[in-house]
């Protein structure tokens, strides 16, 4: 884990009176940039195959029954190794696992990209959630360990950005990519970039050392803020990418879009989590996690109570949930600077795969739900009463949320030290 190394003349206590040397400020930013780049390839892959999968299907001879391997095939295991990836940041120190599952992740992209076989690309896929499964707690761990005070609730804020708008986009670019080039360059494109990051990562994220204590600390669990923090992020994230998958579903199968179309409709909701999370990640600093998070969620509610009124309008649907998003970006800013900065340096990776289960953990339950409570639309493109029903249902959730916030949400701003820097 990065360890943070005040010299004496960057520490003072009045936060303000700290100069900032122009070097830290460009490592800063550059450990920002490739640590939010990272995340957003391994979230971008979780949605960008899903248009894709006709195509490849086609082209590799992939029997229909089989179609889901390629998803499956990378979200199993980059859910399911999240913690040992958080804890081996840990142990060993955030870069190392960054670079590590930068490698496995970018080699798994190119074997994945010239898969000549069904074999050949499923077992590509899993080695990709395998290097997915390390970088992603490791990216976190290193970004909290980077910054503090509000410095960090700004970074949270594009880490969140990021998580909440990959999905978004990742339904535009594979759409885009797949009419385009072809499908093989969803995971091509992740080339380049992977290679890019690997190299600038040991320039902009210090070393840090290896850990001796316990890796695997489930005494967190008992902090309160790392409780609502999980709790906060698993909702939001069914609530995003649930109503994401019904958007998408409702858009072509009811209103008989193309996937194109479709993924263009996305952009407005890929917008509101951006401009929710980067509000957010102001506003936190001034008035806490717990105000946030009920703003957050009220947001949210307003957002699906109009979509569960105008879910037969698409003009009306596709704003509805990009409003529910916004909101929902908001609330992974408010969930991250909860739970992380009340935990730990030493157990910060695994904070971060707790809080990384959490969201693949959430988009799973949700897309179940959703689909569940829609069932009647998703059988039938003339009836849409079950999307009515699941909206209805996602906007009372977000009213319970608001109040379970305010019950539960510690008060105060976290992390209230003035910014160290990292040399």
């Amino acid at each position: 884990m990065s360890h943070q190394m005040p010299t004496p003349e960057h520490v003072h206590h009045a936060p303000g009176a700290i100069p900032t040397p122009p070097s830290c400020e460009r490592r800063g930013l550059l450990a920002l940039v490739l640590l939010c780049l990272a995340q957003f390839m391994l979230v971008l892959d979780v949605t960008i195959v899903n248009i894709a999968i006709p195509d490849l299907s086609r082209d590799l001879g992939l029997d229909p029954t089989s179609a889901a391997w390629p998803i499956a095939a990378y979200a199993v295991p980059y859910a399911a190794l999240l913690l040992v990836g958080g804890s081996l940041a840990d142990r060993f120190g955030a870069r190392r696992l960054v670079l590590l599952g930068l490698a496995v992740f970018t080699f798994a992209s190119l074997a994945a990209g010239l898969s000549a076989t069904p074999e050949t690309l499923i077992a590509a896929r899993a080695a990709q959630g395998i290097g997915a499964a390390m970088l992603s707690p490791a990216a976190l761990a290193a970004l909290v360990g980077r910054f503090s005070g509000p410095a960090r609730h700004r970074a949270l804020a594009a880490w969140a950005a990021v998580g909440g708008a990959g999905g978004a986009i990742g339904v535009l670019l594979g759409g885009l990519l797949t009419a385009g080039p072809g499908w093989r360059w969803i995971f091509l494109v992740n080339v380049p970039v992977g290679v890019l990051v690997f190299t600038l990562v040991p320039l902009a994220v210090a070393a840090g050392a290896r850990s001796t204590r316990r890796p695997m600390d489930l005494g967190i669990f008992r902090i309160p803020a790392m409780r609502f923090g999980a709790s906060s992020m698993l909702v939001a994230s069914g609530l995003l990418i649930g109503s994401s998958f019904l958007l998408s579903f409702a858009l072509q199968a009811s209103h008989g879009w193309s996937a194109l179309a479709t993924g263009f409709a996305f952009l407005p909701v890929a917008l509101g989590t951006v401009l929710g999370a980067h509000s957010a990640g102001r506003l936190t600093g001034r008035v806490g996690p717990r105000t946030v998070a009920m703003i957050a969620f009220g947001t949210t509610t307003s957002g699906f109570g109009a979509a569960a009124i105008g879910s037969t309008v698409p003009a009306v649907l596709i704003t509805a949930i990009a409003v529910a998003a916004t909101g929902l970006g908001a609330a992974f800013v408010a969930a991250t600077t909860t739970a992380l900065p009340a935990v730990e340096q030493a157990h910060v990776g695994f904070a971060s795969g707790v809080m990384n289960v959490a969201h693949e953990l959430g988009g799973a339950v949700g897309v179940a739900s959703f689909a569940s409570l829609a069932a009647v639309s998703l059988a039938s493109s003339s009836d849409s009463s079950g999307f009515a029903i699941a909206f209805a249902v996602a906007s009372a959730l977000s009213v319970a949320t608001v109040f379970g916030a305010r019950r539960f949400a510690p008060r105060g701003i976290p992390d209230a030290a003035a910014p160290r820097f990292v040399h």
